[in-house]
């Protein structure tokens, strides 16, 4: 019925046309008068069709033409040429500049006769010429031309095209219109391929990073659908190859695709494979459009070119048939579905109409009236997908809530975690500093033995909160590895010579145990390699109370190149532990049984610290063990193959420090005091300042006044970097040489570290801070003498 209705319709639409072919009119003139406002001349033109596309300009001239009495000008598929004609003429008294405007970029060809006393004006344009060849290089049929006074010019355009239907929607304007007119539609049409573009890129991220099968073939059917409005506009043949000629099947091809991709995306988004019915349906009409494709690029142009209208229509109503057969079965996604296809079948049929000549649209919705109603469906399809979406993620949205729950409860703990280490560490400073500074002093036995069980009571708790503190770092994952090149070998003896006086008042001896093989020189973290080894050589010195200990170190060659396998292994002769014990001992805050952690303390972190570390070196801790006879710890990481760097500037030798002139910056009056004694203890002239400010104002008013600074980080008004930063600026602008300056703070992360290093200080200090740190990096940072 609809096909029917159609065809009689567009018959009794072209039968004016074809009654009246007898009759002669005389040519209609159009007075034109500046300034000339865009105008379409469908209502000033007469038509004329020669009927088999070869009439030529003399041709035209004699035949007789019939008005069109139209706004716009559709004739339907024909295969032949029509002709239309105008007189202008210029009621005004200076020179008239205008522009002719064909919209309709697939016509095949588009040719301009300008008729006047001094002869004629010919300009051929049409997709089947180079897009180069047109006199103005936009994405329209333009001709620019003049019109001078009280002498006419008559306007003979001619159409043809097999490819698409002769929609030739001709205007005239004026040049200041023109140009007015450009920008307007060029904004309009660029918001409108914006919008495409964006969901474009969002749903292709969401198919290819998220894995979303329903974007697929949703991308498929946006990109062609696109294409499609843009050959159709004659956007694509802007950015086609200059010289070369977009093919002509372009726009067909990528009408049946969208058409295609549509399909497809329904049997996606419906989920109609529930209906076998319906989804051999839409199998058949995909299967249709493969074929009617795969004909289309194999055969002549033009021969398809009709049916699209009719298979469109057809595409659509079965889509929109599918939707609300998947709405009537209690699928509530099939809602959007089908207002998006319902509001595209709207505008495609209103188009289609226009395109068989049936009805008579507006201009404007004749040029984006199709990118009007592809827009509207394509953000109600990607609402649908996005609820769908929704729906499909709603319970594993439930599993990663409980899990950002826990994740969110373990950033709190290693945040809480964190400061409290920062609060503990500044009066840890004044423990341990003080009982470092009474250890040098004259005392009798009963003292000294009060102020080393101080001391080695405050190192341990020192040591409980680094393991705190890493265990917090390694659970948020901020922790990073510092790769450099180390000496292997003497890491290894460092890490047995600390633990040689404990062992040895146990009686207790030590082992080491690698041969010449094992490479001197290689590249990794020799930060947590021996914070690794220590841990371990910790509890086989804590754990056993005679035998010996030993520390083997082997190496293998690694499947990458220049990557070698370092497994050291730690064993001990001492309690040993249990199988069941054995499967707990890696886990944070976990010891064989309570009784262990009673009699030998710690927290149980050290082990499950280690673990994580080697991990994060890309490699494993392992334990071996059996009760009362022992426990084999087996470390195996990657390492890089490496030589000494020879390019290391050696510096100069040190003569001590005493005489140094060191700037402390610090508010807290008992650090203050512990640091200056410290200091004073190496000869060490101490400067105090209480607040950035005063340290900035001594720098400034005397050069030399220090030879570094160790600066504190948390500060009132000016804080440590702040005050850095002021000093190398004073430095730059004064062009003085850059004073060395070490943080000293009770921060002990690596985003800390870093924040000094970027706010320019040389160096960083954790505290609690002995006197032998101290001496080390005054050494290193003091100026030659």
């Amino acid at each position: 019925m609809l096909v029917r209705a159609l065809i009689g319709l567009l018959l009794l639409a072209n039968l004016p046309g074809i009654a009246l072919a007898g009759t002669s009119t005389p040519i209609q003139t159009l007075s034109l008068h500046p300034p000339v406002q865009s105008m379409p001349l469908g209502p000033n033109l007469q038509s004329w069709c020669d009927g088999t596309g070869e009439a030529n300009l003399t041709d035209a001239r004699q035949a007789d033409y019939q008005p069109l009495k139209r706004q716009q000008i559709s004739f339907g598929y024909r295969r032949d040429a029509c002709w239309f004609r105008v007189r202008f003429k210029n009621t005004g008294d200076g020179e008239l500049p205008l522009w002719l405007q064909v919209d309709y970029a697939i016509l095949d060809e588009v040719d301009f006769f300008l008729v006047d006393d001094r002869g004629v004006q010919s300009t051929h344009m049409g997709d089947t010429l180079p897009f180069s060849s047109r006199p103005v290089h936009i994405r329209t049929f333009t001709l620019p031309f003049t019109l001078l006074p009280d002498t006419p010019r008559t306007l003979y355009l001619r159409a043809y095209s097999l490819t698409s239907a002769m929609t030739v929607p001709v205007s005239l304007v004026g040049r200041n219109t023109f140009i007015e007119q450009q920008s307007s539609n060029e904004w309009l049409m660029g918001g409108f391929y914006g919008i495409g573009l964006g969901l474009l890129c969002y749903h292709l991220v969401l198919w290819l990073g998220g894995r979303e099968r329903n974007s697929r073939f949703y991308v498929l059917h946006l990109a062609s659908s696109t294409l499609y409005v843009a050959t159709l506009q004659g956007v694509l043949q802007q950015f086609w190859f200059e010289s070369q000629v977009l093919p002509q099947n372009t726009n067909h091809f990528f009408g049946y695709m969208s058409l295609l991709s549509g399909l497809l995306f329904a049997r996606d988004y419906l989920q109609t494979r529930r209906w076998q019915w319906l989804d051999r349906l839409l199998l058949f009409l995909c299967a249709t459009q493969a074929v009617i494709i795969a004909i289309l690029l194999a055969s002549p142009v033009g021969t398809l070119a009709p049916l699209q209208g009719g298979v469109a229509l057809l595409t659509l109503a079965v889509l929109l048939l599918s939707g609300l057969y998947s709405l009537f079965q209690g699928r509530p996604e099939a809602r959007i579905f089908v207002l998006a296809w319902s509001t595209f079948l709207l505008t495609v049929t209103l188009l289609a109409l226009g395109a068989y000549g049936v009805i008579t649209l507006p201009g404007i919705l004749t040029v984006i009236g199709v990118q009007v109603g592809l827009v509207m469906q394509q953000v109600l399809l990607s609402f649908g997908l996005a609820g769908r979406f929704r729906s499909l993620k709603k319970e594993s949205l439930q599993r990663q809530q409980e899990i950002a729950r826990a994740q969110a409860e373990n950033d709190a703990k290693s945040d809480f975690l964190a400061k409290m280490s920062h609060e503990i560490r500044t009066p840890m400073n004044a423990v341990l500093g003080l009982a470092d500074l009474l250890r040098g002093t004259r005392m009798d036995a009963t003292q000294r033995n009060y102020v080393e069980t101080i001391y080695s009571a405050g190192s341990s708790l020192l040591n409980v909160i680094n393991d705190i503190l890493d265990f917090s770092k390694i659970s948020s994952g901020k922790l990073q590895l510092e790769v450099s090149t180390f000496n292997l070998h003497q890491l290894l003896e460092d890490c047995l010579m600390i633990f040689h006086a404990s062992a040895e008042q146990k009686n207790i001896h030590l082992v080491s145990d690698w041969d010449e093989t094992l490479p001197e020189w290689v590249k990794g973290d020799p930060t947590r390699l021996r914070q690794i080894l220590l841990n371990l050589l910790s509890n086989a010195v804590k754990f056993t109370d005679h035998g010996e200990i030993a520390l083997k170190a082997r190496t293998a060659d690694s499947l990458e190149r220049d990557t070698l396998l370092l497994s050291c292994q730690v064993s001990d002769h001492g309690i040993g532990i249990s199988r069941e014990e054995l499967s707990n001992l890696f886990h944070s805050f976990q010891q064989a049984d309570s009784s262990t952690s009673r009699k030998y303390g710690g927290t149980g972190l050290g082990l499950a610290i280690s673990r994580q570390l080697a991990e994060l070196m890309q490699g494993r801790l392992e334990a071996r063990s059996k009760p009362a006879k022992g426990s084999i710890f087996t470390l195996t990481v990657p390492l890089q193959r490496s030589e000494k760097n020879e390019n290391q500037p050696e510096r100069p030798a040190q003569h001590g420090t005493e005489g140094l002139r060191v700037l402390v910056v610090e508010d807290n009056a008992v650090n203050q005091m512990v640091i200056g004694a410290l200091l004073d203890t190496l000869s060490v002239e101490v400067k105090l300042a209480s607040s950035g400010e005063e340290a900035l104002q001594a720098i400034s008013q005397q050069q030399g006044f220090a030879d570094m600074v160790l600066m504190d980080c948390e500060m009132p008004g000016l804080d440590g970097y702040q005050t850095t930063r002021l000093i190398r600026d004073l430095e730059s602008q004064l062009g003085r040489e850059p004073l060395p300056i070490l943080a000293l703070t009770a921060h002990a992360t690596t985003e800390h570290r870093e924040r000094c290093f970027a706010c320019g200080m040389n160096d960083h200090i954790s505290k609690p801070v002995t006197r032998s740190q101290l001496k080390e990096k005054l050494l290193q940072w003091s100026p030659p003498r």
